[in-house]
């Protein structure tokens, strides 16, 4: 936390505490259930009434640290995030990816789980499985465990594995108080599962099925988290940012892109579409301007994502923006769930003055978490089988999971485009690139 923005705050509340006439400083700024007058003990002028019960004591007093939060918190979909940077050592893994609150969830460790937390331990992070620690509790039983979490801002419809969430987990294991705690925390009720499943149809208890048709609150604030080193790719940097950057401790340098080693792609702001860029979005590194060195080495590592300008390109800029929600909010990749058989595409493709050749095409179609086919699906194989990849939800893609890709100079002369009878659809190459820079949020029913 920021000493001076603290210091800020504590001035300013000292200032309120000041009669407006004459400066005068109040000598009972709180009054606990007291029903006289109160005013300048110098000019008798009132001050504003602060009627305070002992329960409030602490939420007003609380504001002062609040605001100061304000600084790494960014507004989306009418959610207030926070994003809180962090050290790798409460992050390290076991083999199989499982940090020290997954492990102190499953073995039900209250007081480990309450100090990990407090000492600023991702709680949102998966293991190698795609379960995250509110998962872990959740199968642990612990409903002490789950309020904790919930309560310091765990994602609370985080996807695992299928895209379960923690709302289908308790509905699945009859856990009856998990399922209340949920809904009292604001859980998605309508989110369904890679087969089509919302938390109510996991569930044959009807006690617990009345309880998923009630309204539930609003989730007001998330935590989020980010890791305070970085592993950067230079990409057409100016010398002077590569030479600050070089300097820093906290930064380690990556000479050949690999997408798995580099957490940040360092671009110009100038920059044009390209196949580095589209991969870094769909493995969900943070792409940031040259620019943003300086307030990094100055300490100021948060970016506020929804106003952030990442390229001049609107389009490539609005694609950049929600990959990186997509990766903070540890949600699935955009292709997860998909099967892609590509066909022909013996010459490139062009697009905003990238090409992209069939090695491209798989490459995207792999970043973005999709199954590249080495024989086209046919309608008898996908007959009958209806799945529902994450991103395509409430699209005209919902129920669609494979689709063979053409190349569009030289389209088949028979497309498969019945999606309601069909799991199977045929798209061009460039439809690929397209769906990465919409995220597919141009994509409607």
């Amino acid at each position: 936390m920021d000493i001076n923005g603290i210091l800020e705050e504590l001035q300013e509340t000292e200032n309120t505490l000041k009669c407006g006439t004459c400066h005068k400083r109040c000598s009972k700024p709180i009054r606990i259930k007291q029903k006289e007058a109160h005013s300048c003990p110098k000019c008798k002028l009132f001050y504003e009434e602060r009627e305070v019960d002992y329960n409030n004591i602490a939420r007003e007093t609380g504001n002062i640290f609040i605001k100061t939060k304000k600084k790494n918190t960014f507004i989306c979909c009418n959610k207030t995030y926070h994003i809180n940077f962090v050290d790798e050592l409460f992050s390290k893994t076991n083999t199989k990816g499982e940090t020290p609150l997954h492990i102190a969830c499953k073995k039900r460790n209250c007081e480990t789980v309450v100090q990990l937390v407090k000492n600023g331990a991702d709680i949102n992070i998966k293991d190698y499985a795609g379960w995250a620690p509110l998962h872990e509790a959740v199968q642990s039983g612990s409903i002490d465990i789950v309020e904790i979490l919930l309560q310091h801002g765990a994602l609370i419809d985080i996807a695992g594995p299928d895209y379960e969430t923690p709302l289908h987990k308790a509905a699945s294991l009859e856990n009856e108080q998990l399922v209340k705690l949920f809904i009292k925390h604001g859980a998605n009720k309508e989110m369904i599962d890679y087969f089509g499943r919302k938390a109510i149809d996991c569930t044959h208890n009807e006690r617990i099925k009345s309880l998923l048709v009630e309204d539930s609150c609003c989730v007001n604030r998330v935590e989020l988290f980010c890791k305070k080193s970085i592993s950067a790719f230079l990409y057409y940097t100016e010398e002077s940012y590569k030479d600050k950057l070089n300097s820093s401790k906290l930064v380690k340098i990556i000479k050949e892109f690999d997408p798995k080693k580099v957490t940040h792609l360092i671009i110009r702001r100038t920059h044009k579409l390209s196949l580095k860029i589209l991969i870094a979005m769909l493995e969900g590194c943070f792409i940031v301007p040259q620019e943003w060195i300086d307030d990094f080495l100055n300490g100021t590592f948060f970016i506020p994502i929804p106003d952030y300008i990442f390229i001049h390109n609107k389009q490539l800029n609005d694609g950049i923006r929600q990959a990186l929600l997509n990766s903070l909010l540890k949600q699935p990749k955009l292709f997860d769930g998909m099967f892609f058989y590509i066909y022909g595409h013996r010459s490139t493709l062009e697009m905003y003055g990238a090409k992209f050749s069939k090695q491209a095409i798989t490459s995207i179609i792999r970043a973005g978490g999709g199954k590249v086919l080495h024989r086209a699906p046919t309608p008898s194989v996908c007959e009958g089988v209806t799945n529902f990849p994450y991103h395509a939800n409430n699209t005209e893609l919902m129920k669609c999971c494979h689709y063979i890709i053409f190349e569009e100079n030289n389209p088949p002369t028979l497309q498969y485009q019945m999606l309601r009878k069909l799991n199977i659809r045929h798209q061009n190459g460039l439809w690929t690139v397209s769906l990465t820079l919409k995220w597919m949020t141009e994509i409607t029913k």
